[in-house]
């Protein structure tokens, strides 16, 4: 495993965030589960995750209050939202907030969430290859 296939999961319903990370886990995907988003961005600041998947309502700091912390901390960290409550109001403040995608739960096809966890991390893999290519470039002083 590969660390840059890190993933955090925040959800407060343990059971769905045990289940994404089994199945994550399978496609090689190292998984940190929380289930209190207020313990979040101490975790992603010390951990360097990559990319994490938050649910959008949580008691106590809702996915898009985090979300919005995280893009704040470091915008190249990519971020699934997912939610029981798609609302028109969720989805364009996650969006707004920086989301780069977004679940729909229940989470009946874990196929498609591996797929979309794979498009991210080719994403920041892309992303990793042009800084390290323009990094090359500049002058050393």
């Amino acid at each position: 495993m590969t660390p840059n296939r890190k993933l955090l999961v925040v959800d407060d319903d343990m059971a769905v965030a045990q289940t994404i990370a089994r199945y994550l886990r399978y496609a090689d995907v190292d998984v940190t589960v929380l289930t209190d988003p207020l313990k979040a961005m101490d975790l992603v600041q010390s951990e360097g995750f990559p990319l994490a998947l938050l649910d959008i309502q949580m008691p106590g700091m809702t996915g898009i209050e985090l979300l919005r912390e995280i893009k704040a901390y470091d915008g190249s960290i990519k971020v699934i939202m997912m939610t029981g409550y798609a609302t028109l109001g969720n989805l364009t403040d996650a969006r707004q907030a920086g989301a780069d995608d977004i679940l729909t739960k229940p989470i009946l096809d874990m196929d498609f969430l591996s797929t979309l966890v794979d498009q991210a991390y080719d994403r920041i893999a892309r992303w990793e290859s042009v800084i390290g290519k323009a990094r090359s470039f500049e002058p050393s002083v």
